[in-house]
This record gives C-alpha cells, structure tokens and sequence, in this order.
C-alpha cells in the first residue's frame, strides 16, 4: 500500500482500487509508478499536454469498453493528483512525498515509483538532454538507479552498500533530486536557454543540502568537496 501523498482530497484508494482492476491493460501503471510519472511530468522542463502524457498511464493503450464509465473521473483523478504535485513543487520540492510501496518486511521499495519518474523523462527524452551532457546527470543518477530496463538489469551502477542506503532514505533522496530537476530548468529559462537545445549551465545546491549522488551526506562534505 502506498504510504502518503502530497494532496489528501484526492481520492488516492480510489484511484489505486481502479488501477488494479483487471479489466485494464496489462501495462497499465500502479498508483506507486503513476505518482512518479506525474512528478516528472510536473518537473518537466516543458510543458506536456495532457493528450501526450495520459495515453501512456494505460501503457498507450484505450481502456476496454468494461472500464470506459470510470475513465472521466479517473482521469480527473489523474490530472487532479498532477496538479498537487505541482502545488507542492511550488511551495517547496523539499515538501515533496513520494508514494512508496513497502516489502512485506515494511522496507520501502523505491523501484516502482522510479520506474514511473523516468517512463515520465522518455516520454520527452530531447527536453531532458542538457542533463546527459554534463554533470546534471547526477541529478538524475539516484533515481535511475531504481528504474530497471526491459531486460531486467539497472541503466546506472551503484555498489549494493550504496544503494541500500538510497533505498532507506530514497523519500528525501528522491525529493532532493526533484527540487534539484526544478532548480536546473528554471535556471535554464532564465538565461534564456531551450530546453530543446539547451546550453550547459551552473546549478546550485545548498551546501547542508543532502547529496544527490545518494551518498546520505551533506553537498559540502560529499561531491562539493
């Protein structure tokens, strides 16, 4: 079960109760990887039209005619839940709560959510490049850690000591690296960058901040050193 969410009046239970229903597409995303599409969607450095984005909740797919009643306010639901996440990237992506499912051991398991975030980065790849072209990535790393290819296996490395310890504080983690996203194309547009064709720019991390790299320490006694 999901463990929190950024905007209590949506009707999360619903919509998760939908979204296993299994009527749908197989591909169609759980709750857990659909709140980590939306952020990316929310944290894009352009805008997505809903027509673009919603599609790939049911894995590009229509749901069946048993489930088509549902879908207005599913998608309501949907676009209402994005636009919490936007409300709290405004106020302070430091605020952001992922939702989570845990193990039956009641760790957390980041993997589903991560997935959602970067199915959310490949749906716009070209709007994301400056972040491949340099050190922004870093920015990125923590996250993609988690998100598994279609073969099973990990686009990033990271030593198992390391990625226990993203997986234990992967909330503040993963919140840090979204305010670090949001940072990155604001700073962007106002030097009047592209996002299409950006050019490399500096971005600035708060020095107690904790590290992206996913390391648990500060910036300033971690990569800022």
């Amino acid at each position: 079960m999901p463990s929190n969410s950024p905007e209590p009046d949506v009707d999360l239970e619903a919509l998760e109760e939908y979204l296993l229903s299994s009527d749908l597409p197989d591909g169609t995303m759980l709750l857990s990887e659909l709140d980590g599409y939306l952020t990316a969607i929310a944290v894009s450095p352009r805008a997505i039209p809903p027509e673009d984005w919603l599609p790939e909740i049911w894995d590009g797919e229509v749901p069946p005619v048993a489930v088509q009643t549902d879908t207005n306010w599913v998608v309501g639901a949907i676009k209402a839940h994005c636009d919490a996440i936007r409300r709290v990237l405004a106020e302070g992506p430091e605020f952001l709560d992922p939702i989570f499912v845990r193990d039956t051991d009641g760790s957390l398991l980041p993997e589903i959510w991560a997935e959602g975030f970067m199915r959310g980065v490949q749906l716009r790849r070209q709007d994301w490049s400056l972040l491949f072209e340099g050190e922004g990535w870093r920015l990125l790393a923590p996250i993609g850690i988690f998100a598994e290819t279609p073969d099973g296996s990990s686009p990033l490395i990271l030593s198992e000591k390391r990625r226990e310890e993203v997986r234990a504080n992967a909330g503040t983690i993963f919140a840090t690296c979204v305010a670090g996203l949001q940072g990155f194309w604001q700073a962007t547009r106002r030097q009047g960058g592209n996002p299409s064709h950006p050019r490399p720019i500096a971005v600035k991390i708060g020095r107690n901040a904790p590290c992206s790299c996913g390391s648990g320490k500060k910036y300033k006694r971690c990569c800022s050193a």
